[in-house]
């Protein structure tokens, strides 16, 4: 586990990493399936985090899904 400070990372990096997870937890919430499209959205979202994070210092990597275990999950 990676513990990562606040003070490492910028407010929009924040907001990011909210706002990502928020969309997530609503989908979930209504049961609503994740196309691809909105699974390439949040994985370049995540990236984007991921290169901000590491620009703060951090070593925080994402595994994205693979096509294949997008649909199985």
């Amino acid at each position: 586990m990676l513990r990562v400070s606040r003070k490492q990372l910028d407010p929009g990096v924040l907001l990011m990493a909210r706002v990502a997870a928020d969309g997530i937890i609503e989908l979930v919430a209504n049961d609503q399936q994740i196309n691809e499209e909105m699974a390439n959205a949040f994985e370049q979202t995540l990236s984007e985090i991921c290169a901000r994070t590491r620009a703060a210092g951090s070593a925080l990597q994402v595994h994205p899904l693979l096509p294949e275990q997008r649909k199985a999950s």
